[in-house]
């Protein structure tokens, strides 16, 4: 997590991690002060906009404390669907399928491509690039079933 904070805190300039009431390592703690990054851990009551279009105001505790911010980044934590836990896949310590690098499962004829096998970096594009990626070696294994 702290590799994406500084990461994104050389677009932001000042940045402040909100942790929603999960506790962190006193490491990770101790990193984020030496970059300059506060961390607050009070759980959030709610995201207030500005009222001018999409704009935001800051975010509200639940002990309704107000944070002012100009911009929120979000880091949702991979969720899987049902069927890949009745298939009882294997995932990944960040919540992805484990796959190999070509897409394949250890489930033979089962391959993952997307967000499923992403982790942390969902996005729409990256998710498209993977199932592009992944449809060459499905392509080879069909083909070669003929």
């Amino acid at each position: 997590m702290l590799d994406q904070v500084r990461f994104l805190k050389n677009w932001a300039g000042t940045m402040t991690v909100l942790t929603n009431g999960s506790t962190m390592r006193e490491e990770t703690l101790a990193d984020l002060g030496q970059a300059g990054i506060q961390s607050i851990a009070t759980p959030i009551g709610r995201v207030r906009g500005s009222g001018r279009k999409s704009a935001l105001a800051g975010v509200t505790c639940v002990d309704r404390s107000f944070l002012v911010i100009e911009s929120l980044w979000i880091r949702p934590k991979q969720c899987q669907t049902s069927i890949v836990h009745k298939l009882d896949l294997a995932l990944r310590d960040d919540g992805a399928i484990l796959r190999s690098a070509s897409g394949k499962t250890p489930i033979s004829g089962l391959y993952a491509a997307g967000d499923c096998s992403a982790g942390h970096l969902q996005q729409a594009i990256i998710a498209v690039a993977d199932g592009a990626r992944t449809m060459f070696p499905i392509i080879h294994d069909l083909s070669m079933m003929n």
